[in-house]
């Protein structure tokens, strides 16, 4: 059974699918048993490589991106709530313009720790990215079993 986290799967699915493909080009190449795995390795590093990329953008680049946005346009809001006197954050109201800042930081930092969690994308509860280095290494093994 596998168990995955939002498109986690898909680092499973790439490195399958270089497999298969390496096993079709590898088999259209030549007769011999050794370089069908040649060619099935290096087509499952290359899934796994592509599951790498896409497993790093979705859960490190993606919430990067969505965090900065927002913190670009809550900083602004925040900044002016501040001003009218009506910023509060964890029931104290500021009593300072320095005061109001430090809190103003605070949920940004608040914030931006919620995008962090929201970009987890994992197989087996490893994120996508790394799960895709075990793979990766599973297809050198195989690659090396066709020498």
């Amino acid at each position: 059974m596998i168990i995955w986290r939002g498109w986690g799967i898909l680092a499973f699915i790439y490195t399958l699918v270089g497999l298969a493909i390496g096993a079709a080009i590898g088999n259209a190449a030549s007769t011999d048993n050794g370089s069908t795995l040649m060619f099935m390795g290096l087509g499952g590093i290359l899934g796994a490589a592509g599951g790498f990329a896409h497993g790093w953008y979705l859960n490190v680049i993606s919430p990067r991106k969505k965090a900065e946005a927002w913190e670009a346009a809550e900083r602004p809001r925040l900044q002016q709530v501040a001003q009218s006197g009506q910023l509060v954050y964890r029931n104290t109201q500021p009593t300072s313009a320095a005061e109001a800042d430090q809190m103003i930081e605070s949920i940004i930092a608040d914030g931006r720790g919620q995008f962090k969690r929201a970009g987890y994308h994992s197989v087996f509860w490893v994120p996508m990215q790394w799960i895709s280095i075990v793979f990766a290494l599973i297809c050198v093994g195989i690659l090396f079993l066709g020498f």
